[in-house]
């Protein structure tokens, strides 16, 4: 049955599908690298609650999880208004100078506008809507490349537009992503609360507590033992030297009893 399908498939359809097959494939990787370079990043912005909640933890200023979510969650955002207020102004800006550039054109101003205003008239654009199609199942499917619309061009009254889009697009990319380290830092603030403060067994192992236990007291047996031992060798030592002190005072004792005998006679 597939071999008859594919027989009665034009030359064109193949191709189509084939090209679906590579645009399918194509969008399911870039969509997983995408998701893995943000779960990383979102996971170094994270350490940033470790950074904020370590001292006070340490020192038992926070005692409960109560307590650590409500420090965090006020040290969260302070510091997301900290950094979020400059991308915050150059987005003021932006729109002031928007609001500049409708004002001069009796707010008819189209930064869309690929012919005259527009940002566009600086980039390559394409026809869709005049573009080939087949008819792929019942679906229209774009079957070649549609037709130039506009090609990059400089016009003077595209100014404000040129100026409006990068700073715009500066600061809006700058603060969606000290929102999501916002969201990256509340998700490690959750995880942080549960792993300090929750009771939790599931990585308790009652064998290996006894085992632990066996270890401390065997080691403390052992240590008992290495300070018998030392204790018994630094007595012998003594003892030795109490001795060979002794046996030096009698010595001297004697060559002078022989000195005084030698003198009387």
């Amino acid at each position: 049955m597939m071999n008859n399908i594919l027989i009665a498939l034009s030359e064109t359809d193949k191709r189509v599908i084939i090209a679906l097959c590579f645009v399918l494939i194509f969008l399911f990787v870039v969509a997983g690298y995408l998701g893995l370079l943000i779960t990383r990043i979102m996971k170094h912005q994270g350490k940033k609650m470790d950074t904020m909640m370590h001292d006070i933890v340490i020192t038992r200023v926070v005692t409960n999880k109560k307590e650590f979510l409500n420090v965090a969650r006020k040290k969260n955002w302070r510091y997301f208004f900290k950094t979020a207020y400059i991308p915050l102004i150059i987005l003021i800006f932006a729109f002031i100078l928007l609001f500049i550039a409708q004002s001069v054109n009796d707010f008819n101003y189209n930064i869309f506008d690929y012919q005259k205003q527009g940002f566009t008239t600086l980039l390559f654009l394409f026809d869709f809507d005049n573009a080939e199609h087949v008819n792929f199942f019942g679906i229209e499917i774009i079957s070649n490349w549609p037709p130039l619309l506009n090609e990059p061009h400089f016009e003077v009254e595209a100014l404000f537009s040129y100026f409006f889009v990068p700073i715009f697009l500066v600061g809006a990319v700058w603060y969606l992503i000290n929102l999501q380290a916002l969201i990256a830092r509340t998700i490690k603030m959750y995880q942080l609360s549960s792993s300090i403060y929750d009771k939790n067994l599931e990585t308790f192992n009652l064998n290996e507590e006894n085992m632990q236990q066996v270890r401390a007291n065997q080691q403390a047996i052992n240590q008992a033992r290495i300070n018998q031992m030392m204790n018994t060798i630094n007595n012998n030592i003594q003892n030795n030297n109490s001795q060979n002190q002794t046996t030096d005072i009698t010595n001297i004792n004697n060559n002078n009893a022989n000195n005084d005998n030698k003198t009387n006679l």
